[in-house]
């Protein structure tokens, strides 16, 4: 019996730096080893939306980014989709509320496609007419933002929570939301 020597698989990765979008100022996220440059494209990263904006308020929300191109050792990426864990989205539905989702496909004025997924709760119990109300209500005011700007724009509002402020108070006329949330942001 000869037992062959292999060699350390790990000897021959390098390290690669990777960059966030630019929405996100390209900062340094972390590092993924690969044996070169090929390997690392198409790779995905997830990191909490609070290394990015150094906002503790956001540290529960995950983003999820693409690597799209390397070189040298740094790899810059895309935005694939930013999301809510599924622990969270179930902790703000609460007894006697009323919890309704929406998923809306819409397009930004630089033609990208995205699909925007919410998921809003009531003060108290709601007519079953009054969800459907909201929801449609809820669904063209959501096209409407995000057509009347760029993906930058829209990734902006959410991150920021504009878009979720301007929404509720559009359906407050309607019935009075207790937690308003955007569970999931597509980019396609």
């Amino acid at each position: 019996m000869s037992t062959q020597k292999g060699m350390d698989k790990w000897k021959g990765k390098r390290w690669f730096t990777v960059y966030a979008p630019a929405v996100f100022d390209k900062k340094a996220v972390g590092e993924i080893p690969a044996n070169d440059e090929k390997s690392v494209i198409g790779r995905s990263v997830k990191v909490t939306l609070s290394n990015l904006t150094g906002n503790p308020e956001h540290s529960y929300t995950n983003v999820i980014l693409k690597v799209t191109e390397a070189s040298g050792n740094a790899a810059s990426t895309k935005l694939d989709r930013i999301e809510l864990p599924y622990s969270y989205t179930k902790s703000i539905a609460k007894k006697f509320r009323s919890v309704f989702d929406a998923i809306v496909p819409v397009k930004t004025s630089d033609g990208t496609r995205l699909v925007v997924k919410i998921v809003a709760v009531t003060t108290r119990k709601a007519a079953h007419a009054k969800i459907i109300a909201m929801r449609k209500q809820l669904m063209d005011f959501t096209v409407k933002y995000f057509a009347a700007g760029t993906l930058e724009d829209g990734v902006k509002a959410v991150v920021g929570k504009r878009y979720q402020q301007g929404a509720a108070a559009e359906l407050d006329s309607i019935a009075q939301l207790s937690n308003f949330e955007v569970k999931k942001l597509e980019i396609h």
